[in-house]
């Protein structure tokens, strides 16, 4: 053992000790509350016998009500107390069941009496029940003085048992303060035999090493805490002793050193000579390719400028496209109001009221018109600040553009808008990348002629992000491109296609939004999900 961990026994015995006695005499109180409980409850059914046969004595003088009353009470009392006794020996658990059967027929023989008693006083002459009462009475006493004797051995028993706990726990306290005490001796004895000579063998051993004798060596045995420092000083020992002898080589290695750096000086100046010859070329060489990476560079920006640009012209022949759908049933309407005024004419119909009526319809229906103009026009500005905006007023705003166009294909549009995703950048990029999704929607459900076609635009806030699906039946996307379809140039539409809606898409999302974008297949077609940093802001009054 350690001497710290002897230590430690030496610190803690007196908390065990302590704990040990506190515990016997917890256990001990606990026993003697338990014997003491019995032994008053002994004492109770003694006192309740005595006075059950003074009563018994009183009812059989004079057998009134009363006498009666309280036989009865003391016979209930009895059977409690004899319900509740703590029974802790085999000796009390036998008195107490010799007691109960007892009490039992003692209440049974009362009952009897009581019957005979009452039917005396209906026939006082009847000779045969007043023999009938002699023997009960004589039965009534013997079982009441049985009773009597039972219960006061169990009131001795009780005693008994209460002065053995008290002489148990006096004993087991003893014998534990005596074996811990022992046992405190004893370690403490080791404890300082274990101390006191190993720190005089190191002392000595200290003034040897002091003096310069390092071949000196105490003897030391032990694993605790000085025979491991006995050991560092033997370490300690050695590690001086190989000092020396290191000391000598390594000055002899010195000089030699020394003659090696003037021959390795000659040879550096010579290779640094020789290195910044190189280095000069090496610089020429970095500054003819960074020319030509720097040439590269802007040779790539210039696609990227001619790429959003062809995505404008694609978007702006789309919008044209749409502005037609727009136009065509304002237009319609607007014919019929001619051709309308026409026929009033020639039926001489027309009067200054038809004619101011036809103007305003005529007048809503252009400034519907010009309004649309507006729209697409303000489409393709583009937002040099981000602004916080609602994702349903872009969601709202792009069905406006590009809504006609799917209805008129017989395509249904469904939306499902909680109205609480705000974010913050780009309202009308965050447009245009909806439509290109939308359009793409569009044109899946056109090439494979799905009938029943159906896009579901979804939004709301899941967690602290803005998200938007929309969904469309068209069968989804093959599963051999569905990790290219975001990729620059990269098309499904032949000749019709230039492969750059979905990658600008991603770039504004990504790039301008820190938000992500990601495609995949239901069963019933695809779905593009994406997901924005909310914005705890509210939407500025120009975009909601």
């Amino acid at each position: 053992m350690t001497i710290r961990a002897r230590l430690y026994v030496l610190a803690f015995l007196p908390v065990v000790l302590a704990l040990v006695a506190a515990l016997a005499v917890f256990l001990a109180n606990k026993e003697a509350a338990k014997v003491r409980v019995a032994d008053q409850t002994s004492s109770d059914i003694t006192k309740n016998l005595f006075e059950l046969n003074a009563s018994l004595q009183e009812y059989l003088r004079q057998p009134e009500e009363r006498p009666r009353v309280q036989c009865h009470a003391i016979l209930d009392k009895l059977r409690l107390r004899l319900a509740q006794y703590p029974s802790s020996t085999a000796e009390q658990r036998s008195l107490v069941g010799t007691l109960r059967q007892s009490h039992e027929v003692e209440t049974e023989l009362f009952t009897l009496l009581e019957a005979i008693q009452q039917q005396i006083n209906v026939d006082p002459i009847d000779q045969v029940l007043r023999d009938r009462k002699d023997r009960v009475v004589g039965q009534l006493l013997v079982k009441s003085r049985d009773l009597t004797s039972d219960a006061l051995r169990l009131s001795r028993s009780s005693t008994n048992r209460l002065e053995l706990v008290q002489e148990w726990a006096k004993y087991a306290i003893f014998f534990l303060m005596v074996t811990v005490s022992a046992s405190m001796l004893y370690v403490a004895l080791r404890t300082v035999q274990s101390i006191s000579g190993p720190i005089h063998s190191l002392n000595r051993w200290a003034q040897a090493i002091t003096a310069g004798d390092l071949n000196f060596r105490g003897e030391m045995e032990g694993r605790d805490e000085l025979g491991q420092l006995a050991c560092s000083f033997a370490s300690m020992n050695s590690a001086l002793a190989a000092s020396r002898e290191l000391e000598q080589v390594q000055t002899e290695s010195l000089r030699q050193a020394q003659s090696d750096l003037q021959r390795i000086n000659q040879e550096l100046e010579s290779r640094v000579e020789q290195r910044t010859a190189e280095l000069a070329q090496a610089v020429n060489s970095l500054q003819v390719e960074y020319a030509e990476r720097m040439k590269a560079v802007e040779e790539s920006r210039q696609k990227d400028k001619l790429l959003i640009q062809q995505s404008r012209l694609a978007a702006m022949g789309d919008m044209v496209h749409n502005i037609a759908h727009q136009w065509r049933q304002p237009l319609n309407v607007l014919g019929l109001h001619i051709q309308s005024l026409e026929l009033d004419y020639e039926l001489g119909l027309l009067d200054t009221g038809r004619v101011r009526r036809s103007t305003e319809q005529a007048m809503l229906l252009l400034k519907h018109m010009s309004q649309t103009i507006d729209d697409f026009r303000n489409f393709f500005v583009s937002n040099k600040e981000k602004t916080t905006f609602s994702i349903d007023a872009a969601i709202e705003r792009t069905l406006s553009l590009v809504g006609d166009s799917l209805r008129n294909n017989h395509i249904a549009v469904v939306t499902q808008l909680q109205g609480q995703a705000t974010v913050t950048g780009y309202f009308n990029e965050f447009c245009h990348a909806l439509l290109n999704i939308l359009q793409n929607a569009r044109d899946a459900l056109l090439e494979r002629q799905v009938e029943g076609g159906k896009v579901v635009i979804a939004s709301s806030m899941q967690g602290d992000h803005a998200v938007v699906t929309i969904t469309d039946n068209a069968g989804g996307i093959p599963k051999e491109i569905i990790e290219k379809i975001f990729e620059p140039y990269f098309s499904t539409k032949a000749v019709q296609g230039t492969g750059i809606g979905l990658f600008m898409t991603k770039n504004i999302i990504e790039d301008n939004m820190s938000g992500s974008i990601t495609a995949h297949n239901t069963e019933e077609g695809a779905e593009f999900r994406i997901e924005i940093p909310g914005s705890t802001r509210s939407g500025t009054g120009l975009l909601r």
